[in-house]
């Protein structure tokens, strides 16, 4: 997942806002913590603005980027 994470970093420029959204099934500390995690990491490559959203009613187990040029 962080190879396709600095990938994605790599392409974007400044200007662009990133939406990570955290997913777990009725816990939303968990769902936070991993859009935080996610949200931390591409920070570390690249600066852009960053909005977490936190999903809980769902049965998976992920975080997924969106990316909007602004």
């Amino acid at each position: 997942m962080k190879a396709n994470l600095a990938i994605l970093a790599k392409k974007l420029a400044r200007g662009y806002s990133i939406t990570v959204t955290g997913y777990a099934k009725r816990n939303a500390v968990l769902a936070k913590r991993r859009a935080e995690v996610v949200a931390a990491f591409l920070a570390t490559l690249v600066k852009t603005h960053v909005t977490l959203k936190v999903v809980t009613k769902t049965t998976s187990s992920k975080a997924t980027v969106v990316t909007t040029r602004t």
